[in-house]
């Protein structure tokens, strides 16, 4: 019985060894994990303060054109403050002038000038330039196409 007894604590301890082997193997393998757990920390820690930096000069820019914007909007509408007092203006001297209503009624439409020849669509009418070049005439096919 003393026999087996030994035997078993032999065992024990070449296991216990084993194990302390097997700690130790698995310590050294993980060192270059760790290292790069590490250097994966610090890049995290990088990035945020650069994040942050970041975040702090777009709020500013930001700032920034929020108060352009409230200026050119506060212009915008004086200008069309004065415009409405504008078209108010001409509003009302439309209507102190009824002469010049039946006036701008009985004019011809713009661009009829009465008994100038009618120019076909595609020609140009026959205005010398006031550069000297001739005049381009139609660029319209002669030959009309036929889709049947």
């Amino acid at each position: 019985m003393d026999l087996a007894t030994t035997i078993f604590w032999i065992g024990v301890g070449a296991g216990a060894l084993l194990v302390g082997i097997g700690v130790i193997m698995i310590a050294v393998s993980l060192r270059p994990v760790a290292r790069d757990i590490r250097a994966l920390a610090n890049d995290a820690r990088r990035l945020t303060r650069l994040a942050e930096s970041e975040v702090t000069l777009l709020v500013g820019r930001t700032r920034e054109i929020a108060d352009g914007t409230e200026q050119l909007s506060s212009e915008l509408a004086h200008e069309l403050d004065a415009l409405k007092a504008q078209t108010d203006a001409l509003e009302q001297r439309v209507i102190a002038e009824p002469a010049a209503r039946m006036e701008a009624s009985v004019m011809p439409p713009a661009g009829h000038f009465g008994d100038a020849e009618a120019v076909p669509v595609g020609q140009s009418p026959a205005q010398p330039d006031p550069m000297g070049r001739q005049p381009v005439g139609s660029v319209q096919s002669p030959h009309a196409r036929e889709d049947g």
